[in-house]
């Protein structure tokens, strides 16, 4: 598993809106679909909802259990698995201290 966590990690420091979806997720609470775009919208203004779709599967590819998934008739939940929480918020700070860095030294990426 930590082999594809680091993996995950490469793919979400290169990712801004991959990060925000996992910032948003790791509230624990669940979240529908829409709920995701709006927040995303920041980041990536024309993101629409097969966007989002597509960011969650590809993070899913990696860590096929890191998402529970909530499924009605119109609309899809989402939250971050529990058994992740701490890795998650552990991999986001270590990309937010390296962006402050990177940031302070005038290097933009």
């Amino acid at each position: 598993m930590s082999e594809n966590l680091d993996y995950l990690y490469n793919m979400v420091e290169s990712d801004v809106a991959k990060r925000e979806i996992l910032k948003k997720l790791m509230d624990g609470d669940w979240h529908d679909v829409v709920d995701l775009q709006r927040t995303l919208k920041s980041v990536r203004k024309t993101i629409g909802l097969v966007g989002v779709g597509t960011l969650v599967r590809n993070m899913e590819t990696i860590l096929a259990d890191l998402f529970e998934r909530r499924e009605g008739e119109h609309t899809v939940e989402l939250r971050l698995n529990p058994e992740y929480s701490d890795k998650i918020r552990k991999m986001l700070d270590k990309i937010e201290k390296e962006d402050q860095f990177f940031r302070k030294k005038g290097i933009f990426y």
